[in-house]
């Protein structure tokens, strides 16, 4: 099954609300774990943007690729930028496990 949109008013308006809640996010707690709405502030569990990730299949079941592929690119350069530093601490290149 393929999602092609909102269908009803119902659905446009479950679209919206995400899109609305992801604003404020990208606005005030962009690549942090978690938007904190009232104070327009953010919070940390781990430090790795948990709301991009958790946000992800969200974005991609509601058909808003443009999203999809923003989150992919923040998330693939952290995870590039991971790998430099631990090749550069523990003295290997992590890709090719060669030291």
């Amino acid at each position: 099954m393929v999602f092609n949109g909102p269908e009803n008013d119902r659905m446009i308006a479950v679209v919206e609300a995400f899109k609305h809640s992801w604003q404020a996010y990208r606005k005030y707690a962009w690549g942090h774990d978690e938007l904190l709405p009232i104070t327009k502030s953010y919070s940390e569990w781990f430090g790795v943007g948990l709301t991009l990730i958790d946000s992800l299949d969200t974005m991609y079941i509601m058909g808003l690729d443009e999203g999809v592929v923003v989150v992919v690119v923040v998330v693939l350069a952290w995870w590039h930028r991971l790998l430099d530093l631990r090749s550069r601490v523990l003295g290997f290149d992590s890709r090719s496990g060669r030291q």
